[in-house]
Order: C-alpha cells, then sequence, then structure tokens
C-alpha cells in the first residue's frame, strides 16, 4: 500500500488486480486489499478516503477487482465507490467492475484490451472489442455475462496511448513531402504566369 501511493502519481496508466470489498452502507469503508509489510506504517488496505489524499496524475485506472465500481449511493451524488476515489485523486477515465470478477477471464480480457489501446484504439472501444472477442471463444459454460459483462468503463473515452516517436517521425516526413509538392507547384505556376506577363509585353 505504501509502494502504491510513493509510485501511483508518477504514472499514466494504473491498473490494479487485487482483491477488493464493498460496503453498501458506508462510503468509507469500501477498500482494496495489499500485501502487508510487517515494517511498513500501512495496515495493506486502502480505503476510499485515502485516494481523496492522493494528487494522481493518470490518464486511466483500471480497477481489475471486485465491486470497484459499487458503493454507497447518496441522492444527488451518485455512487461513491473505489473506482470515484480514483475519479476525485485526479484519473478522467476509469475501468471499474460492478460485481465479483473471475481472475482467469478478466485476466484474459484485460491483455486484449491492452493490446487493442496499444493500438490507439478508445477506452471504451478496446474494452467493448476485447469483451466480443472472449465471447467468441469463450467456453458455453464461460460465456454467462456473469463472468465478462461486470466491466465498464467511464469517463473520458479518448484513447490513452501516447503517438510513438516512429509515428511522430512519418507525420513530420509527411508534412515536409507535402510542402514541398506545393511549393513546387507554387514555382510552376509563377514562372508560367511570368512567361505569360513578358509575352504580352513583347506584343
Amino acid at each position: 500500500e505504501g509502494r502504491f501511493k510513493k509510485l501511483a502519481p508518477e504514472y499514466d496508466i494504473i491498473h490494479l488486480a487485487v482483491h477488493g470489498t464493498t460496503d453498501p452502507e458506508s462510503q468509507f469503508s469500501s477498500r482494496l486489499y495489499f500485501r502487508k509489510v510487517d515494517d511498513e506504517a500501512e495496515d495493506g488496505q486502502l480505503h476510499v478516503h485515502e485516494l481523496y489524499d492522493l494528487a494522481l496524475k493518470a490518464r486511466l485506472a483500471v480497477l481489475s477487482a471486485c465491486e470497484s465500481g459499487s458503493g454507497k449511493i447518496f441522492r444527488g451524488e451518485g455512487v461513491f465507490s473505489i473506482a470515484r476515489g480514483f475519479a476525485y485523486a485526479g484519473c478522467p477515465s476509469t475501468v471499474m467492475t460492478l460485481w465479483p470478477v473471475s481472475d482467469e477471464v478478466g485476466a484474459d480480457i484485460m491483455r486484449d484490451f491492452y493490446t487493442r489501446l496499444k493500438n490507439g484504439d478508445r477506452i471504451d472501444e478496446a474494452l467493448r472489442d476485447a469483451n466480443v472477442s472472449y465471447l467468441r471463444d469463450a467456453h458455453p459454460q464461460l460465456a454467462h455475462p456473469s463472468y465478462w459483462a461486470s466491466y465498464i468503463a467511464t469517463g473520458n473515452m479518448d484513447p490513452v496511448v501516447s503517438t510513438s516517436s516512429a509515428q511522430i517521425v512519418v507525420r513530420i516526413a509527411a508534412v515536409l513531402l507535402i510542402s514541398v509538392v506545393v511549393l513546387g507547384l507554387l514555382r510552376r505556376v509563377l514562372v508560367s504566369y511570368a512567361r505569360a506577363r513578358r509575352s504580352r509585353t513583347a506584343l
């Protein structure tokens, strides 16, 4: 828990595959469980209220834990869940779960999800397509929505993968090529105009 609090503010994407519990009666009792370290002051349980003290720069938090999107409902405010804590801490996009999830199924979906994110897909589209891909190959007993439909995405759904250096070079090269072509055409137009003007002057 202490390591997470120390390092999480440095990352653009946060993924937590841990155990989680939610309390529908208390907005402060929902928590994520980390390994307890004897020489650490933390108790190994990351409560929602502790997230309010963090300043995260992550563009996406993926909470692959049970019921990370569930919690106490307040009229006019919505659900005070673990996911809401990450949003409060600064994450504009969150993938969360609405009920207990299967570790194996979650791992399959998440692998596909990140592959699609890496290719530049939008968050919601990447999650949808990962679910569709899972269903296409899933055993009939594991195709029930209880295994895969728990994952939902909220917040800003824009792609989170930064443009790579190679893509930047390609784009710069394309701009330069277009510029050369435009300048070449402009030069030809100006030369033709000058010749036509000289011809009219000679007449």
